[in-house]
């Protein structure tokens, strides 16, 4: 089974690198504090390192509504886990 959609929950190091590597696969969506949320859907999500890129994705603080087929990664601390669910 094919994924079109990923949502990555926690655009932390983890979770942005994620998000930034499976753009180029799928539709990918991040959920993210406010104020990171908007920086990464004015400027794109950018990567540095041994590769570096500028991801152009979706972010939001909020997903109310998730497709069947959509593959969910949660990349938050432990003990932010419980919040970002709810």
């Amino acid at each position: 089974m094919a994924i079109d959609r990923v949502i990555v929950v926690g655009a932390g190091a983890i979770g942005s690198l994620y998000a930034a590597k499976l753009s180029s696969h799928a539709d990918v969506m991040v959920v993210a504090r406010r104020a990171h949320a908007d920086a990464i859907n004015r400027g794109g999500l950018k990567v540095v390192g041994v590769e570096s890129f500028n991801a152009r994705i979706a972010a939001t603080t909020a997903v109310e509504r998730i497709a069947p087929g959509t593959l969910i990664l949660l990349t938050t601390k432990v003990n932010d886990n419980r919040a970002a669910v709810d």
